[in-house]
């Protein structure tokens, strides 16, 4: 399914594929359950590591370890991964209970990924979408095999096919649904294999993504015999003590189309995915050995891939699992490709001194194995779009072993403005499996054609903004959401996301407004249970609103009116909360909440 890129060559004649663009992404990781709250997490270098409850794994004993010292057990926890809003999805109790929690975080984040791209789920049921997910733990159906609990339920809700196929189903998705496992390169591999499946025509709408939830003790005892896990309980990739990685749960997707296509259909381009590339390292002196020409042979690759010359790579989001043996070999291998040492100008541009920043999102939320690439990418994509590095927390002596005197690669210690070389940035991610997999995606910054800016509103007339959720509660957290985005915001995008860019839910609400400001004041009223001049709700509907809307927002009508005069693009909003309740294997006590996150040992 992998093909070599076979389109126009660059000025340095390498085939370029044809670029892929990202147009929705959800992720939901420890401490952050949307993209904005990841964005402000990264920004503020907060650390998720915390002591880990007992009932998370059951059975686990550090001191029969044979470590010397006995391991701190510490981890980057999810709030309540036994909650799920299987309401929402239309999911029995029976079978949601069975479900194994990174199924139902993969639906609930293909929902909000949608709503970010804004295409409402209807328009592509029955077509031929794929879904590319990877998958790599089974500790939700140890547990369950451990409770005696064995039926059709369990079979259909711990097998990794379905982390992919319920998707698929759940959707109507009639493209390939395939589940990956090339271990912690399986994220990057599934987007990857999306990527080389709209290049080829398969589908012309890809789903890729990953989950990871921890709740059993033979992979946590696993990794800290073989030494992979801190003993400390501290992630700090690069660092001169990095002893090893802090697992983390959490998962993320990404709605993916070619760029033609996403630009004819004013899709919300996010970035745009300029190559990508999977090898694999072949024998090596163990089966667990990294291996510097696989990492170097990917890399290259992918930026041939991309038809550009990797010299203009600006930011690097590494595997960074933060090991003696990996943090020198990733540099090593990156410096290699990239030739940044020998102080010649990047060929696409920029200078000679402009540095490639590296960082990596295992130093705030862990090591997300099966989904840690798709969390790189989600880190990437924001660093693109803020033009800001977001620091390494705890970064205060590097390794010496990665001999960086000299070199242009720079560890980002701190925060950074990351100025665009030439109108663009570029920017590679890495993810490095245990079991030899390797994968890098080269992705782009993306600046919209011809984009409106926030403020007033094109015309005299007010905007429609049409907001919809499954009950009050969910209304009022969404119209909380939708305030926060709105300054800067362009209203007509805002309204044709919100219009013809959504699944519209029972419980409805309009926001008539001319300004951005009157608009946010509006939602922010909504989330408070206020009144607000501009504000319909079935009760109280504006008297401006046109016949069409009304009966839209009386329940009349399932289908929001058309706009006279549609905006070029639609907005990439984070609109969606969810209802959650307990589903979790019967007779087991409520799951205690992890403590909060702590400095940990020094």
């Amino acid at each position: 399914m992998f093909r070599e890129p076979d389109g126009p060559a660059d000025a340095a004649g390498s085939p370029a594929g044809e670029p892929i663009a990202l147009v929705g992404m959800a992720c939901r990781v420890s401490g952050a359950d949307d993209l904005i709250e990841f964005a402000a997490l990264l920004d503020r270098g907060e650390v998720r590591f915390g002591p880990v409850p007992e009932d998370r794994f059951p059975g686990l004993d550090v001191s029969a370890l044979r470590m010397t010292d006995k391991p701190l057990v510490r981890a980057a926890l999810l709030h309540r991964i036994d909650e799920f809003d299987a309401a929402f999805f239309g999911i029995r109790n029976r079978m949601a209970v069975a479900m194994d929690p990174a199924q139902r975080i993969l639906l609930e984040l293909t929902w909000q990924a949608l709503e970010h791209a804004a295409i409402p789920p209807d328009r592509l049921a029955g077509g031929d979408t794929g879904v590319y997910v990877a998958a790599g733990g089974y500790d939700f159906r140890e547990r369950v095999a451990a409770a005696g609990i064995r039926d059709g339920y369990t079979g259909v809700g711990n097998l990794l096919s379905f982390n992919a196929n319920r998707i698929s189903q759940q959707f109507d998705l009639r493209g390939p649904s395939i589940t990956v496992d090339t271990a912690c390169a399986g994220g990057l591999t599934a987007v990857a294999l999306a990527v080389s499946e709209l290049r080829s025509g398969t589908c012309d709408t890809a789903v890729a993504g990953s989950s990871n939830i921890l709740c059993a003790a033979l992979n946590e005892a696993a990794y800290f015999q073989s030494g992979m896990l801190s003993p400390r309980g501290r992630c700090v990739p690069f660092s001169a003590d990095a002893d090893g990685y802090v697992r983390g749960e959490g998962g993320a997707v990404f709605i993916l189309r070619r760029l033609a296509d996403a630009r004819r259909d004013g899709d919300p381009v996010q970035a745009v995915i300029r190559g990508a590339a999977v090898r694999h390292g072949g024998r090596t002196k163990t089966m667990t050995s990294p291996s510097l020409s696989a990492q170097t042979a990917v890399i290259s690759r992918a930026w041939r891939d991309s038809g550009l010359s990797p010299r203009a790579m600006g930011y690097l989001e590494a595997h960074g699992t933060a090991t003696p043996a990996g943090d020198p070999l990733e540099i090593a291998a990156v410096r290699q490709v990239t030739g940044r040492d020998d102080g010649a100008a990047p060929a696409d541009g920029g200078d000679a001194q402009d540095p490639l920043w590296v960082s990596s999102a295992k130093a705030n939320v862990g090591h997300l194995e099966a989904a840690a690439g798709c969390i790189g990418l989600v880190k990437a994509v924001l660093t693109l779009r803020s033009g800001r590095v977001f620091p390494i927390p705890g970064l205060h002596e590097i390794n010496p072993g990665l001999e960086l005197a000299g070199s242009s690669v720079a560890l980002a210690d701190r925060p950074v403005d990351w100025a665009a070389a030439g109108g663009r940035r570029l920017a590679g991610v890495n993810a490095f499996g245990i079991s030899g997999s390797v994968a890098h995606v080269v992705v782009e910054s993306w600046a919209a054609d011809g984009a409106e800016s926030g403020g007033e509103a094109a015309g005299t007339a007010p905007v429609a903004l049409a907001l919809s959720a499954t009950g009050d509660g969910t209304l009022r957290r969404s119209a909380a959401l939708l305030a926060r985005q709105l300054p800067g915001a362009a209203l007509t995008e805002v309204a044709a996301a919100l219009g013809s860019g959504r699944h519209h839910l029972d419980r409805r609400a309009v926001v008539l407004a001319r300004r951005v400001d009157e608009a946010r004041e509006a939602f922010e009223a909504l989330s408070e249970g206020r009144s607000h001049p501009a504000l319909s709700d079935p009760a109280e509907p504006h008297p401006d609103l046109s016949p069409a809307s009304a009966e839209w927002l009386s329940g009349g009508t399932s289908a929001w009116p058309p706009d006279p005069e549609p905006a070029r693009t639609r907005a990439a909003l984070v609109t969606c909360p969810f209802d959650r309740h307990r589903f979790w294997i019967p007779g087991e006590p409520e799951l205690k909440d992890a403590p909060p996150p702590d400095d940990g040992p020094r």
